[in-house]
């Protein structure tokens, strides 16, 4: 699965707090007339005609799968766009629980959650029965190695945008 992150840049340009770890949280997106406790997110996104969208989401607030679900988190490059993405590893129970999350889900929006901010929010058209997923959108090297030691929890290294991309391992978007 290849959730695509638009827009995210701001996620990592402040100091991470090195009191509170990354956080990474899987929320659905509120259906029109979901009581359930929510809250309006700020998001962007490009449509398939280049026109950018930045009307909010409406994300509830119950956490659906958490940073400790994350057995690793690597870098990789896209086969196509040879853009870094991330490659996460999801722990067993991760896995498990997330097949289930996406069988029972389809045609639901997914909100992928890193330090507060959507990262992406890709709608669920299958059971997703692998332990992994992909992280993938127009981010630098640099960003893409600073998402995934942050969720690996080594902490997250100084971004240099200027920096040039690596040669990264190719493989399969699950």
């Amino acid at each position: 699965m290849v959730l695509a992150a638009d827009g995210w840049d701001s996620v990592i340009k402040s100091p991470p707090d090195p009191v509170k770890k990354p956080k990474l949280e899987l929320r659905w997106v509120a259906a029109k007339n979901d009581p359930s406790p929510a809250e309006d997110m700020p998001f962007s996104r490009e449509s398939r005609l280049g026109e950018i969208d930045r009307s909010p989401l409406r994300v509830l607030k119950e956490v659906q799968l958490d940073e400790s679900s994350v057995q690793t988190a690597a870098v990789q490059k896209d086969v196509i766009s040879q853009r870094p993405e991330i490659l996460v590893t999801l722990t067993k129970t991760g896995g498990e629980k997330f097949a289930l999350l996406t069988g029972q889900n389809i045609d639901r929006q997914l909100a992928v959650l890193y330090n507060g901010k959507i990262l992406c929010a890709p709608v669920i058209k299958a059971k997703i029965p692998g332990h992994q997923f992909v992280i993938s959108g127009s981010f630098t090297k640099a960003e893409a190695d600073a998402i995934a030691a942050a969720l690996n929890a080594v902490g997250i290294p100084s971004v240099d945008k200027n920096s040039a991309p690596a040669s990264s391992p190719n493989s399969d978007a699950v």
